[in-house]
């Protein structure tokens, strides 16, 4: 019961790591000879490049900073060092840390009249909200941010702002604010020739075309991406691509062409060492494998990206996969293992206090509560997650939360208490434009009103379900409301209709369970194909390696023969010289010796 799109849209987003590293061993050489203001905008420069790239280092330049700012009294360049720490401190996932110092750098700024980095810290304040879940925040700082930078003479920092502005609008559906958005920073970005941003935000439309399920303009718009990707150095920019076509194309059941580009995608993650970037590549991919029913390769892909996490100490991205496997094992159909994924995640997410985390968490626990028929507990769990999703103004987990609650009363046969969570859930999906959640609202509102004997009030529910679902590629949907036909008509005593509408359901289902099964052997038979060419490449690699290892023993063994008849060589030379050398001296010991014979003879 979730959006297929959504559950990956909103990881696909690139994850760009811009080349800011090019310039760092020049300032490197520059600080060395820098004193005062001078060396201070030399650490600050340093510490920029180096986000993203080395959190560490850059932090230290960011400390460095700001005890030379306090000590030489420069509030505009202290300001700055603030703002740079509290960024590194957000994207190592220390929120509060971030708040804190951001806070300092933009209260330093305005002292200073400094715009151009109060224009700077408010955008990475309403990233920081964002990334935390916290969306009413997000958008005040980014209204305070537009309020200056529109009018600034940095157009980049401007162009960073309408493209999270098209994230943040995408977590409240709001396709057309995305679009215009994405258009703005766009046109900026095609202005300043800014190549790999570019790609970056060609890929967001991508996305929200595939929103919208416009795949060919998908393709036309990726294609571009690929060709400006093709021409950049850092080659984190035709990985972009090809991570989204995977997702992509995993989402139309595409695998061939899906299975092309994860091979291609998962040798530049195994050549080059970007661990977060792979463990969010295997944890989307797992993700989509799972909502394809792929369950074998989802668990595959979600098991690997585990492993890096925990020997990364990624906790965020651990709290995912935890609550993705849970999913797993309730479509795979064994809830006590969900259960248990289930509650891990959930021990994080309390943990560490991250409100979208903390949902997902809550809301896979009530699911898999609802499946074991322990509905108190259930509903205890996904009222939790009511009130964090109120709190949060996360209103698409809202919706979902109220359906998950609509769900597990239907379960319990308690169907006047199903009522007011699924109105609850349609109304506000409604608001917000969230097509999924109005779906599926009708559909539960329909399945509590056929078992109250409400049948033209069902009926009603169905027409307007079957209206949105002309817009959505739900098939699970189509089968679900063919089903309840069936259900309804049969409740009437009309089964000549009913099961008209029950064989719909049949071959619909059928067809989907025998596509999902030859789809799953032929994505098993791809993956030993992979694993076995890994093997081959593997043993080719070793077999190499003991090549290199022998004729490096042989030229060692010549190197150490080469020495000795080398040192022999010398040895004779040097005793041939000493021989000459003796001989010598010996003729003159001899010469001397007879001349000494000779006087004592004559005297």
């Amino acid at each position: 019961m979730r959006d297929k799109l959504l559950v990956w849209i909103f990881c696909v987003a690139p994850q760009f790591i811009f080349s800011q590293t090019k310039t760092a061993d020049s300032l490197k050489a520059k600080l060395s000879g820098s004193r005062g203001e001078a060396k201070l905008v030399v650490l600050n420069k340093l510490a920029y490049e180096l986000i993203g790239e080395d959190n560490i280092k850059s932090d230290a330049y960011s400390d460095e900073a700001i005890l030379l700012g306090k000590k030489i009294n420069n509030p505009t360049l202290t300001g700055i060092a603030y703002s740079q720490k509290g960024v590194n401190a957000y994207l190592s996932g220390h929120y509060q840390k971030s708040i804190i110092n951001l806070k300092k750098g933009l209260a330093l700024s305005l002292k200073a009249k400094d715009k151009t980095n109060q224009g700077y810290t408010l955008l990475q304040l309403g990233n920081c909200y964002m990334d935390k879940g916290i969306l009413d925040s997000s958008r005040f700082y980014y209204n305070k941010a537009y309020s200056i930078l529109k009018d600034s003479a940095n157009p980049l920092n401007l162009s960073k702002l309408y493209r999270n502005l098209s994230v943040l609008y995408r977590f409240s559906s709001d396709l057309k604010m995305q679009e215009k958005f994405i258009d703005r920073t766009l046109k900026i970005n095609y202005a300043l020739r800014d190549q790999e941003r570019i790609v970056d935000v060609l890929i967001l439309k991508a996305v929200l075309q595939a929103q919208q399920l416009m795949y060919d303009s998908v393709e036309v718009v990726l294609n571009v991406a690929e060709s400006k990707a093709k021409k950049i150095s850092n080659k984190n920019c035709i990985y972009n691509v090809q991570y989204s076509r995977i997702l992509i194309a995993i989402e139309q059941s595409k695998y061939n062409e899906a299975f092309l580009y994860m091979d291609s995608a998962r040798k530049y993650l195994d050549k080059n060492d970007l661990p977060k970037i792979k463990t969010v590549f295997l944890k989307n991919i797992g993700r989509a494998f799972n909502i394809q029913g792929d369950y074998e390769l989802s668990m595959q892909n979600l098991y690997e990206a585990l492993t890096i996490d925990e020997q990364e100490n990624y906790t965020n991205d651990i709290i995912e996969i935890l609550c993705e496997l849970s999913w797993v094992m309730i479509h795979a159909g064994d809830p006590e293992k969900s259960l248990s994924f289930a509650d891990k995640a959930l021990k994080l997410a309390t943990q560490i206090n991250h409100p979208i985390y903390l949902v997902q968490a809550l809301n896979v626990n009530g699911v898999v509560l609802k499946d074991l028929n322990r509905f108190s507990e259930g509903k205890m769990v996904l009222l939790a997650s009511v009130d964090t999703c109120r709190k949060y103004h996360d209103y698409i987990n809202l919706v979902e939360a109220y359906l998950k609650l609509g769900e597990l009363f239907i379960k319990a046969r308690k169907y006047d208490g199903a009522i007011p969570y699924i109105f609850h859930s349609i109304t506000l999906a409604q608001k917000i434009t969230y097509n999924h959640g109005q779906l599926w609202g009708h559909l539960f509102m329909a399945k509590v009103r056929i078992a109250l004997n409400q049948f033209p009030e069902a009926q009603e529910e169905l027409n307007q379900g079957e209206k949105i679902s002309k817009y959505l590629p739900e098939k699970e949907a189509i089968i679900e409301i063919n089903n309840l036909k069936k259900i309804l008509y049969q409740a009437q005593g009309n089964f000549e209709q009913a099961l008209h509408y029950g064989e719909i359901a049949w071959r619909m289902g059928d067809s989907i369970r025998s596509q999902k099964v030859a789809n799953r052997f032929a994505n098993l038979q791809r993956l030993d194909e992979i694993r076995q060419r890994e093997k081959n490449i593997q043993l080719l690699t070793q077999q190499n390696e003991l090549s290199e290892a022998e004729v490096k023993l042989k030229n060692s063994k010549l190197q150490v023969q080469y020495i000795l008849v080398t040192v022999a060589v010398l040895g004779i030379i040097g005793l041939l010289f000493t021989t000459f050398r003796f001989r010598g001296f010996y003729k003159k010991i001899v010469t001397l010796n007879k001349s000494i014979q000779e006087r004592n003879v004559s005297s």
